[in-house]
Order: C-alpha cells, then sequence, then structure tokens
C-alpha cells in the first residue's frame, strides 16, 4: 500500500495549479489545522483571525503592515544587524 493522496486524480507529490492564481488550498469555511513547511513564497501575506486583520506588503526597502480594520498602515524599517 501507498502512503501517497490523490486530490482530484493527482498525487499529492505533484500538486500543481493548472495556471498562475487557478487554485486555492482550504477556504474561508474549511481551514487546514496547521500548514508545515519548509519554505513558504508568497506575494501579499494576509492574517486574518477573530482578533486582527492584517497584511503584510514587501517593499522595496522595508515591509508594511495593514491594519485592514483601520487601514492604517505601519512601516516596518530594515536595519542590518551587526555581527558579532
Amino acid at each position: 500500500s501507498s502512503d501517497l493522496v490523490t486530490f482530484n486524480g493527482l498525487l499529492d507529490s505533484d500538486i500543481i495549479a493548472d495556471n498562475n492564481d487557478s487554485r486555492s488550498l482550504g477556504s474561508s469555511s474549511k481551514k487546514f489545522a496547521a500548514v508545515w513547511a519548509t519554505n513558504v513564497y508568497t506575494g501579499d501575506f494576509h492574517m486574518k483571525n477573530e482578533r486582527g486583520d492584517w497584511t503584510l506588503f514587501e517593499e522595496s526597502d522595508h515591509l508594511r503592515i495593514r491594519n485592514n480594520k483601520t487601514g492604517q498602515d505601519f512601516k516596518m524599517a530594515m536595519i542590518p544587524i551587526e555581527e558579532e
């Protein structure tokens, strides 16, 4: 027997969207409990739960975080850390 799971006929080791931005993983009403990954590459990063609603944007020299409930933006400066 195999531990591979199929999704619409695809093996879980080969899950690739048909086109760019054409598939979702989970939904707003049916969420995964946890996602474990070595690396995650994304466009804007959205965080939303019963306590908050935030979006993180990557700019060329800083990170911008928007409070989606108030519309207020915050800037996180990218300051190099000196190695000891």
